[in-house]
């Protein structure tokens, strides 16, 4: 996967990607079809179903678009009986439609009928929206196991622990929204002390071998 890619469908089902396609290719949208499935032939997109899961993937430029044309072709397609989307609450509604992005086009297309049949608010969605991208900001602090593990790395000899403090520092992740720090704002500091602290532990621990 190029790192600008995003998963915009996965499916087994060879006429639901066959679907996907025609569509994005109609609009003029780029794309390509990747797999789990290490031996995958293009041209076999469209003929009966995958053992394995096959995955449309779009830039990051190309994504509003492409979502906007899969939503068109979803606009008129029922929603099946057996669906989640029935017995989700408002608050799993409002969930969705707060990070459209991180859903399939269908979901959202639907979402967002039920959310008008219910009266949600657009005002509601914006709210939550914003409480979705804050929490992307401000990032999660890391397990309790990886600060150990990092620390202990670092006395041991300091390589692997400026990895895993470079890792918890600078790490990103890439969403629809932007590109955000994974961990937040203490756990990056951490990282970088723990970083620095990696490298004075490799030349204490090379000194140390030296003078034997």
């Amino acid at each position: 996967m190029k790192k600008e890619d995003f998963e915009l469908v996965r499916t087994k089902s060879g006429d639901e990607l066959a679907a996907v396609v025609e569509t994005l290719t109609t609009a003029g949208v780029p794309h390509r079809v990747s797999s789990s499935q290490a031996a995958f032939d293009i041209t076999e997109v469209g003929r009966g179903d995958y053992p394995a899961d096959m995955m449309v993937m779009v830039s990051r430029a190309d994504l509003h678009a492409a979502r906007l044309a899969l939503e068109g072709s979803f606009a008129e397609t029922e929603l099946p009986a057996d669906h989640f989307l029935h017995t989700a609450s408002d608050e799993e509604i409002l969930e969705i439609l707060s990070v459209p992005a991180d859903w399939d086009p269908f979901v959202v297309v639907h979402a967002r009928r039920l959310a008008a049949d219910r009266d949600i608010k657009p005002a509601e969605i914006t709210v939550k929206s914003a409480e979705q991208i804050q929490a992307l900001e401000m990032g999660r602090p890391a397990a309790r196991w990886h600060l150990v593990l990092g620390w202990f790395s670092v006395l041991l000899g300091g390589i692997v622990g400026m990895g895993i403090g470079y890792s918890l520092a600078y790490m990103k992740e890439s969403h629809a929204e932007g590109e955000f720090y994974t961990y937040d704002l203490r756990t990056r500091e951490i990282g970088r002390w723990m970083m620095w602290s990696g490298v004075v532990m490799l030349v204490v621990w090379r000194f140390i071998l030296a003078s034997r």
